[in-house]
């Protein structure tokens, strides 16, 4: 059903010209693509296609952030405050995605005529 929304919203354009010819800002094209992205990643179905949208722009500002509230840390031992990589994690989270997907759609094609038992 999301998948639906997100072609209904038009999010699986590529919207790089309309942020050329300003009809949206920079912003407004990397929450298109997180949005895309997000969906994409968890409530992808196997004839959805990720058509033209790139993958999501790292943000090395965003990703240097500490990351907020309080941290286990045993009795003695000094954390050292760890950058939070919001945005290289979930672009490596939509390139790992990518590729599950390839394995998805390779792997009936390889398994055609065998039966469960020669398979496995």
């Amino acid at each position: 059903m999301s998948c639906r929304m997100v072609r209904a919203l038009g999010l699986c354009i590529d919207s790089r010209p309309w942020v050329e010819s300003q009809r949206i800002t920079q912003e407004e094209l990397v929450a298109r693509d997180w949005q895309f992205w997000s969906t994409f990643c968890q409530d992808y179905d196997v004839p959805l296609p990720h058509l033209n949208v790139n993958l999501p722009e790292i943000d090395d500002n965003l990703d240097q952030q500490i990351w907020p509230g309080e941290r286990f840390q045993s009795p003695g031992e000094v954390e050292k405050p760890q950058p939070s990589r919001t945005t290289k994690v979930f672009f490596e989270a939509c390139k790992l995605m990518l590729s599950g997907v390839r394995i998805m759609e390779a792997v009936p094609s390889k398994l055609e005529g065998y039966t469960e038992g020669q398979c496995f």
